[in-house]
């Protein structure tokens, strides 16, 4: 490789000498400034993540857990279809009425180990509509809410059975509950 310059370590030399007769700083250095935007927004993202935390802790507190458990079951049933129990006619029997929209599902399942029927529905312009008919006494499943994403109802059957339906739809939770207890 060639060089260019004649003169290289004449200025190589006279490099050193100016970076050696520098001043040194007597104090600190200055900070440079930090932009203030950026605090406020990881100060605002920290509140809404704090927020969030607070929401989801107090929904999952006041819940009751065999509502998220039935949420759960309903999502890993969503692809299931048809009629899969030996004799509808004691489902029918739980519920007391018949269940409005179209039938999706109707089968035996298990949620947190209490024998439930699970039947799945879909109403017209209000979606689907899960309902969960316990075959036994489950323990404090009362009232309504909501959970993350849908809409829950607890009420007793015509047999004293408790049911529980779930939905995305408020105003599909609120159709079938009028229905069941007309």
């Amino acid at each position: 490789m060639s060089n260019r310059y004649e003169d290289d370590d004449a200025f190589d030399a006279a490099m050193r000498r100016t970076l050696n007769n520098l001043p040194t700083p007597e104090g600190e250095l200055a900070h440079l400034p930090r932009r203030a935007f950026l605090r406020t927004g990881a100060a605002a993202a920290g509140l809404a993540a704090l927020g969030v935390a607070g929401w989801m802790g107090v929904a999952y507190e006041t819940t009751p857990a065999l509502v998220r458990l039935a949420f759960a079951h309903a999502d890993e049933e969503s692809g299931l279809r048809g009629v899969l129990v030996p004799d509808m006619a004691t489902v029918q029997l739980a519920l007391g009425k018949s269940l409005p929209g179209v039938l999706q599902l109707c089968k035996d399942c298990a949620v947190d180990g209490y024998a439930a029927w699970h039947l799945n529905s879909y109403l017209d312009n209000l979606g689907y509509v899960h309902v969960f008919a316990f075959r036994g006494a489950v323990p404090a499943l009362t009232g309504r809410g909501h959970w993350l994403r849908g809409y829950w109802h607890a009420l007793a059957g015509e047999q004293g059975a408790p049911l529980l339906v779930l939905s995305h739809q408020l105003a599909a939770v609120d159709a079938v509950v009028r229905q069941l207890r007309a």
